[in-house]
Order: C-alpha cells, then sequence, then structure tokens
C-alpha cells in the first residue's frame, strides 16, 4: 500500500511541477507582450504629442491668415466700389 501512495505522490508531483511550468510560461509570455505594449503606448503618445504640436502650429498659420485677410477686408472696404463711379 505504501508503495501506491507513494507512486500517487509521485504523480501528482509531476501534475503540480507541469502545471507550474506552464503558469510561468505563460507569466513570461504576458510579461513580454505588457512590455511590448508599454513601448507601443509610449510611443503613440510621443505620436500624439506630435500631431498636437503640428495641429497648433497649423492653427496659428491659419489664424493668422485669417488676421491678414481680415486686414484686407478693411483695406478694401475703404476703397470706392465700381459702383459708384
Amino acid at each position: 500500500m505504501e508503495q501506491n501512495e507513494l507512486k500517487l505522490l509521485e504523480d501528482k508531483t509531476k501534475v503540480l511541477i507541469n502545471a507550474f511550468q506552464t503558469i510561468k510560461d505563460e507569466r513570461n509570455i504576458l510579461l513580454r507582450s505588457n512590455e511590448d505594449k508599454t513601448k507601443e503606448i509610449s510611443s503613440l503618445q510621443e505620436k500624439i504629442s506630435h500631431l498636437e504640436s503640428e495641429r497648433d502650429e497649423i492653427k496659428n498659420r491659419i489664424e493668422g491668415l485669417i488676421s491678414k485677410i481680415d486686414e484686407l477686408d478693411v483695406i478694401t472696404s475703404d476703397l470706392p466700389d465700381d459702383n459708384e463711379k
């Protein structure tokens, strides 16, 4: 009977060791995946920052152009219309 119990203990130990190794492998895969996702997030944050800066620059340029158009409207509004001749 002791031989049977010892064999049962050995089998359960092997199952436990295999399960532990599987969990350890899955953990390593998840850690690598997490690291990859962290790098991807960092890269995307940099890209967002760059695009926001670019957007702000474009916005400022458009505002400058609108301001020049408004100035042109003020200047041309002082000119006599062709209809007034």
